[in-house]
């Protein structure tokens, strides 16, 4: 009974010495330091492609730029008149679609920045007709339009126009103020654009086989600068003509033009001898005349 109770106890006390020395090894391990918190890393762009270097010489597309079209205004029961029917009858066609025709005149300020049909200048543009089958601008149409924007097909055609041109105008008359006929034109169309006089009578006269005017007078220029050039190279000594000296008769003597040398007459040609014979010929360009002949005796 006694061993038993010794053997229990000396168990129960090894394991408790088991125990402290488990637990004195545990406390005496050194902590652990917590993990670092690594950032998320970005995932690595994708390589652009390399970019072939340009040749000599070589250029690169470009790509067209697409323009929209013009959207034009619906306009409803457009009336065809005339010019002399809208100055006649301004009050009948007010705010009314009318469409006419005109010849170009000018652009002008007629139709801007009048209150009672006020159109800025700002944002309006005005211009002028011919009256028919003249060249007076008809000054009663007051003509007023939209400054187009810069891409507009109308832009170009505005700046293009020239005095004569034929047009096709559509608008609305918006207002009758001093009894004349106020039109906001909508569409401009050249019908016809008025012939040039100079390239018509070069294409006639390079049809007949005549050299064109141009031409021509660029020659007659030329022409007189070689005249004019020849004169300023030609000697003193080279201009003198045939006249310019007049023997006296005696040998070897001249007399200048317009200073005749008076010399008395011998008294053996006076008797109806021969005249004197000069020592050496007269030389060329001298004409006989210029001799000294003798006085015929009148009996």
């Amino acid at each position: 009974m006694l061993t038993n109770k010794l053997g229990i106890g000396l168990s129960l006390t090894l394991m408790i010495a088991a125990s402290q020395f488990g637990t004195a090894n545990v406390s005496a391990a050194p902590a652990k330091a917590p993990a670092k918190a690594t950032p998320d890393r970005k995932p690595a762009a994708p390589k652009s492609p390399a970019v072939p270097a340009k040749k000599p010489g070589e250029t690169t597309p470009t790509t067209a730029v697409k323009t929209e079209p013009k959207v034009e205004p619906v306009l409803e029961n457009v009336i065809d008149v005339t010019s002399d029917d809208l100055v006649n009858k301004p009050h009948e066609f007010l705010n009314k679609n009318v469409k006419f025709q005109g010849d170009f005149s000018s652009f002008s300020s007629l139709a801007l920045d009048y209150k009672p049909a006020m159109k800025a200048s700002k944002s309006y543009l005005s211009f002028l007709i011919f009256r028919k089958d003249t060249h007076v601008p008809l000054s009663e149409l007051k003509l007023a339009m939209a400054i187009p924007k810069e891409k507009d097909p109308d832009n170009t055609l505005l700046a293009t126009l020239k005095e004569g041109d034929q047009l096709e105008l559509v608008g609305k008359v918006f207002s009758a103020a001093l009894d004349d006929p106020w039109v906001e034109v909508f569409k401009v169309k050249k019908l016809n654009a008025k012939p040039d006089e100079d390239k018509d009578k070069e294409r006639k006269a390079a049809a007949d086989g005549t050299p064109p005017s141009s031409d021509v007078a660029k020659d007659k220029e030329k022409n007189a600068k070689e005249e004019a050039a020849k004169r300023s190279d030609v000697k003193p000594s080279e201009t003198k003509g045939k006249d310019d000296h007049v023997y006296s008769g005696k040998p070897g003597i001249k007399v200048a033009p317009g200073k005749p040398e008076t010399t008395p007459i011998p008294a053996d040609v006076v008797d109806g001898k021969k005249p004197p014979v000069l020592d050496k010929a007269p030389p060329s360009g001298v004409r006989p005349s210029h001799t000294i002949k003798a006085p015929v005796k009148v009996k």
